[in-house]
C-alpha cells in the first residue's frame, strides 16, 4: 500500500476511535446526570467542559446548578 493510502487508513482509524470515545463519554454523562452525580465528578470522568455537560442536561430536560 502506498504511503498516502496508509496515511488515509490510519486517519480513518483515529477518527473512528475518537468518535467511539466521544459516544461513550456522552453515554456516561447521561447516566451520571440521571444518577444526579455532581458536575465536578462528571467533568473529572469525561473531560467534558461544564458548558457541554450543561447542554446535554438541557437536552435531557434536566436543570443543573453550576
Amino acid at each position: 500500500m502506498c504511503n498516502l493510502s496508509q496515511a488515509l487508513v490510519e486517519q480513518g482509524i483515529e477518527q473512528g476511535i475518537e468518535q467511539g470515545v466521544d459516544q461513550k463519554n456522552m453515554s456516561l454523562v447521561k447516566l451520571m446526570l440521571e444518577d444526579n452525580e455532581p458536575i465536578d465528578k462528571i467533568v473529572k470522568y469525561t473531560d467534558y467542559p461544564v458548558d457541554k455537560i450543561k447542554k446535554i442536561a438541557e437536552s435531557m430536560g434536566k436543570r443543573i446548578a453550576i
